[in-house]
Parts: C-alpha cells; sequence; structure tokens
C-alpha cells in the first residue's frame, strides 16, 4: 500500500507571518500619522474613521498573534488564509509620497455646516423666526436645486440610449440621435446594460479628452488618462481607497 506523507511547509509560514508582521507595523506607522494630522487639524469626522481603520489593525494584529501561537505551522497557515488580506508590496500611494494639497483638502459639499443648513431650512419650513426667510447653499455646485432648468439635450439623449426604438420618433432631434448612436455603438452588444472598462465608455472618454484638448488651447489630452465617475463623492472615495 502506499503511503502519502503531506508536511507543512513551516519556513514558508513563518516567512509569511514575518512579511505580514512587517506590513501590519507600516500600517500601524501610517495610523500615528494620521492621528496626529487630525489632532493638529481638530477634525472629528477624520478621527472617527481612523479610529475605525485602529480597530481593523487591532483585529489583524490579535490573528498575527493566534497564528504565531498555534501548535503547529498547519494551523498558523489556516489562520493567515482567514485573515484580512493585507498588501503584498508597497507601490502604493501612502502619508509620505502622496501629494499634501490632497491632505489638507477639505470637502465641503459634506460636514456639519450643511447638515446645519437642512436643520434650518426645516426649521423655516415650520414658521420659525429668524432674521432671513431662505438658505442659500453657496458650499455646493448644485444647479437644480437653486431653480436652474434642466439640459433637454442630455435628458433626451439618456432617453434615446435606454430605449432605442424612440431613435425612430420624428419627436427628437437629429443632433440626439446621432449622439445616441455613436454612444451605442461604443457598446457591447450596442446596449448601455453592457459592461464598460473600468475607467467608463472608451468612446465617452474620447469625447472628453476631445472637450478639454479644445479647451485648453490644443494641449494634446489623453483619452487614456480619463476615469469617469458617477460624481464628485464616488471619485473621492476611489482615490481614497488608494491610501494605503
Amino acid at each position: 500500500m502506499s503511503r502519502l506523507l503531506i508536511k507543512p511547509a513551516t519556513a514558508t509560514v513563518s516567512a509569511t507571518l514575518q512579511q505580514q508582521q512587517n506590513q501590519l507595523r507600516q500600517q500601524q506607522l501610517v495610523i500615528r500619522r494620521w492621528r496626529a494630522f487630525l489632532h493638529n487639524n481638530n477634525n472629528a469626522n477624520n478621527a472617527a474613521a481612523i479610529a475605525a481603520k485602529s480597530t481593523r489593525q487591532q483585529r489583524i494584529q490579535t490573528a498575527l498573534l493566534a497564528a504565531n501561537s498555534s501548535h503547529s505551522p498547519l494551523d498558523a497557515r489556516r489562520s493567515i488564509a482567514t485573515s484580512p488580506k493585507m498588501p503584498s508590496n508597497d507601490k502604493s500611494l501612502n502619508l509620505d509620497n502622496i501629494n499634501p494639497n490632497f491632505i489638507a483638502m477639505e470637502y465641503a459639499v459634506r460636514g456639519p455646516l450643511v447638515i446645519r443648513a437642512g436643520e434650518i431650512e426645516k426649521e423655516l419650513e415650520k414658521g420659525a423666526k429668524k432674521p432671513f426667510d431662505q438658505v442659500i447653499r453657496a458650499n455646493i455646485g448644485d444647479c437644480h436645486a437653486m431653480g436652474q432648468q434642466p439640459l433637454t439635450f442630455l435628458r433626451q439623449l439618456l432617453a434615446l440610449t435606454f430605449e432605442t426604438r424612440l431613435l425612430n420618433s420624428p419627436d427628437y432631434p437629429e443632433d440626439v440621435k446621432k449622439r445616441a448612436c455613436a454612444i451605442l455603438e461604443g457598446c457591447q452588444g450596442k446596449s448601455v446594460g453592457s459592461y464598460t472598462d473600468s475607467a467608463g465608455l472608451e468612446v465617452v472618454r474620447r469625447q472628453v479628452a476631445a472637450f478639454i484638448e479644445k479647451r485648453d488651447g490644443g494641449i494634446p489630452s489623453k483619452w487614456e488618462d480619463i476615469y469617469l465617475t458617477a460624481g464628485a463623492s464616488p471619485g473621492i472615495k476611489t482615490i481614497l481607497s488608494l491610501v494605503k
């Protein structure tokens, strides 16, 4: 009878533990720097986010300690497999190499000022007496909230790309139909319901690059460098997810 002897890779497990411990120490250093920055700027909202991140790091540290105290290398390997994934290299954004303006910026679209503005609006609706009768939100470019009429072209374009049978309707201008056809041609299966590249639909990115180049007086703009998002907030979240 043949027998197969399986030996745990002790050296490999130890090396992996050492690597994750080094990465953990690096992330703890980043957290300490963030805490110092937040203390100097007295930013309570960001402090809560860092506290949550610190809690995650504590859970990772607990998992590593449990792996080190395991009775067998195989148990340690299981602990590593079920612990949170750590970055495998140092080629990422961090507080040492990121643009300092990113750290110092303030995102006025959200925060206590906007929350208070909403509360005041509700108080006015209930008849509260104040030295003013309306709130003008100057912190954000919410055009429709300020009374701007929507652009017909954009809404017609959306209608045609979602309901392609309307392309045969005489109720829509030819320039809108032409743009809708260009977008549909750039979609897989000629449907806006298909998947796109992570950076967005190529045909739209090319149009954006052409607009930027024209706006900037002919300075070349590469469409490959254009990254489309569903608004400012998703764009900022994408950048934040890159910070180690």
